[in-house]
């Protein structure tokens, strides 16, 4: 389970225990095990669902259907506005989302168990289970989750919403290695167009091509950098003035490097400069940053492959473990395994956070969760805590609680393919949505090769989740007969037949398993 909130790629939860859903890769009916999850609160003796009309169903799927693409949306945008006020505390960021799914899990594992409520849907044979598989899964999912949320910091928002895409590909390789998974060839196909597209949005940051020629800098990056880091054009970045001209030190600082500097730095109270984008040291550091990070979120794809892969492998038998129960196994064991994590990762941190200085930067984390900040000096102040950090990181974990309730709403009324639908339309709508005028910044601008990657990457998206379901629906009837149909018919199912466990086959043989992350296919 990585982050319950930020779990971005195939397995239930980083977005930690990621409770997240991301593409995950589609398993052919001939390979894949069948199992059936109960859902806690269902009726019936043998864990069966109550009998429903056809519009109730219909209609709470509509509004299912409708909440995921809206609450989903704001999830993923939200997962990056929050990294804006709390910049400096991708640790303390990554501690609270796992943290959090402990003590909720609680307050239903505990009345369950010793109640025996939903059917008594938890068993002391389920509490006495052995904890190896979930301190494994725990550990795999804190890799990837501590990756993706330091990631989600130093990365723009629009590519959090596309490099995950590169689970798809990632997960088929590792399925297929070490499940002997088969896949049809339009999954293939859907895979490598979604690498394609990945690599059309990285071309410009490896290349540089969209970078300004020209960016505002700051004399004394201590005292005035977000002063000027945040003008972009050179009459703005001019403007700013020492506000006391007769402060000690200071126009002595400016004057030695303004002697050096370019023809229209005349005056000795300048705070900014303007100068070519490659002479700026801070400039070519986040150009560096972003390529290394970008590599970093489509590395984490494996740690999170990995755990649902060996959840399949250790957790095949346990078909009735109630999902509740295995996101609060893991997300105790992933938020241990983060405390130990933070250490390694505070030095990625920019600036970098040393050991001994853990405790205090987890501290000051939280205060500027409530609204108090801590630096005011240098390029990342905690300027924004007061006010955003609080409504930013909240409204997440509630988005992404609301997230991993929908994917369990959609799975019980409807299909998989009805949320593989949700979560494509998910796509454009996140990254686009970056680029709108009220976003902070202004809005990332949109180049044509955004707009290139993101329909090759919707491209591939469609092929893979959605080929081989078109490809039946075209088919001739006379065609379908006989063994030639056989190599399609995983890809069709009864609608209805899915509601009947959480864990369901999707209609083009994948499997989505509720856990403690959210969901895992």
């Amino acid at each position: 389970m990585t982050d319950p909130l930020a779990q971005s790629c195939c397995t239930t939860g980083s977005d930690t225990p990621y409770l997240e859903l991301e593409p995950c890769p589609v398993r052919d009916a001939g390979t894949t095990r069948k199992k059936k999850l109960r859902l806690p609160n269902e009726g019936g003796e043998h864990g069966q669902l109550s009998p429903r009309s056809d519009d109730t169903r219909t209609r709470n799927l509509v509004v299912s259907f409708l909440l995921m693409i809206v609450i989903g949306s704001g999830n993923k945008i939200f997962q990056k506005l929050q990294t804006i006020p709390m910049q400096n505390y991708p640790n303390f960021l990554n501690l609270l989302t796992t943290f959090m799914y402990v003590p909720f899990s609680l307050a239903y594992i505990l009345p369950v168990s010793r109640f025996g409520l939903f059917n008594n849907a938890i068993t002391a044979e389920h509490l006495s289970m052995p904890k190896k598989p979930f301190a494994v899964m725990g550990l795999l999912d804190s890799f990837a989750g501590i990756m993706q949320t330091f990631a989600a910091v130093y990365l723009p928002g629009p590519l959090l919403i596309l490099l995950p895409q590169a689970a798809i590909p990632i997960s088929m390789t590792l399925s297929k290695r070490i499940l002997h998974e088969r896949y049809k060839c339009l999954q293939y196909v859907g895979a490598a167009v979604v690498m394609a597209g990945i690599l059309a949005v990285l071309e410009p940051v490896i290349t540089q091509r969209h970078a300004p020629s020209y960016v505002c800098a700051a004399f004394d990056e201590e005292q005035y950098c977000t002063t000027c880091q945040i003008e972009m054009s050179e009459d703005a970045c001019l403007s700013h003035r020492i506000a006391d001209p007769d402060e000690a030190g200071v126009l002595a600082f400016l004057g030695a490097n303004i002697s050096n500097s370019t023809d229209d730095m005349d005056d000795k109270d300048l705070v900014c400069h303007w100068i070519p984008a490659n002479e700026s040291a801070s400039h070519m550091a986040n150009a560096v940053s972003t390529l290394i990070w970008s590599l970093v979120m489509i590395l984490s794809c494996i740690p999170m492959t990995l755990s649902s892969v060996y959840k399949e492998i250790a957790l095949g038998g346990e078909a009735d473990l109630d999902p509740i129960l295995l996101n609060g196994y893991i997300a105790g064991f992933q938020f241990l395994f983060s405390l130990v994590l933070s250490i390694p990762a505070g030095m990625a941190s920019s600036p970098p956070v040393y050991p001994s200085e853990i405790p205090s930067n987890i501290w000051n984390g939280l205060k500027c969760y409530v609204g108090i900040g801590s630096i005011f000096t240098g390029c990342h102040t905690d300027e924004m805590c007061a006010g955003l950090a609080p409504l930013f990181v909240n409204v997440y974990l509630l988005l992404n609680v609301g997230y991993n309730v929908l994917i369990i709403y959609i799975l019980k009324y409807g299909s998989s393919n009805v949320l593989w639908l949700a979560l494509t339309i998910m796509v454009p709508i996140g990254n686009l949505a970056f680029s709108l005028p009220f976003m902070p910044g202004g809005g990332a601008e949109i180049h044509q090769s955004d707009i290139i990657g993101l329909i090759v990457i919707l491209s591939g998206l469609v092929l893979y989740r959605f080929g081989a379901a078109v490809v039946e629906l075209l088919r001739p009837a006379s065609w379908t007969s006989g063994s030639s149909s056989s190599s399609f018919s995983s890809s069709a199912r009864d609608e209805n037949g899915l509601t009947e466990s959480l864990l369901v086959d999707g209609d083009d043989g994948s499997e989505i398993t509720a856990g403690s992350e959210g969901v895992s296919v």
